[in-house]
């Protein structure tokens, strides 16, 4: 059984790696965001879709032994939070600034968790630090944020009316094009 634990754990450090988070200050962060199940309006079930899918390319790097064990235990979990915003960070690097010769999924991580303003919990986290970054990121899921897109992913500099009622990768584009122009 202790194997079938590991496969949730090696996955999560995959992820991680797709974002260039290849040392540990960011581990703890990063498992709390693993921990925390994906929710959202049905208009967003392609995130989801996109985070489950990120599993299917994990399972493919490992032994072929381990494949099955490995896709058994993941099955076990509901998309997690942190699958997901990897997946939107990959989607947005592929269709908009991909270059397959320098992948750069980790700028769009690193901006979606400072619009939750949870980067400064890389490791070491405390309880209370814990319980703030689980209250920000179901504030975020539950769509609580006012029309700036304050405590989501992305935030903007001006208020869009209605912006908490858009699909995740609508609000994406008026994000980046508010940020990057087009």
């Amino acid at each position: 059984m202790g194997r079938l634990i590991e496969y949730w754990d090696d996955y999560r450090c995959w992820l991680m790696n797709i974002c260039g988070l290849f040392d540990t200050t960011y581990d703890d962060l990063c498992r709390i965001l693993h921990s925390i199940d994906a929710f959202g309006r049905d208009y967003d079930t392609n995130r989801f879709e996109d985070g489950l899918n990120q599993r299917t390319f994990y399972i493919e790097k490992l032994n072929w032994d381990e494949q099955y064990k490995a896709e058994e235990e993941l099955k076990q979990h509901k998309c997690s939070f942190f699958e997901m915003i990897v997946a939107l960070a990959v989607r947005i690097d592929d269709e908009y600034l991909g270059d397959p010769k320098q992948p750069n999924a980790g700028k769009w991580l690193d901006e979606m968790l400072r619009g939750l303003d949870i980067l400064k919990y890389g490791w070491n986290v405390s309880p209370n630090q814990e319980r703030i970054i689980r209250k920000r990121v179901n504030f975020m899921l539950n769509r609580e944020y006012d029309d700036r897109g304050n405590c989501n992913i992305f935030q903007l500099r001006r208020p869009y009316a209605g912006f908490r009622d858009l699909p995740i990768w609508q609000q994406m584009q008026i994000w980046m094009s508010e940020r990057y122009g087009g």
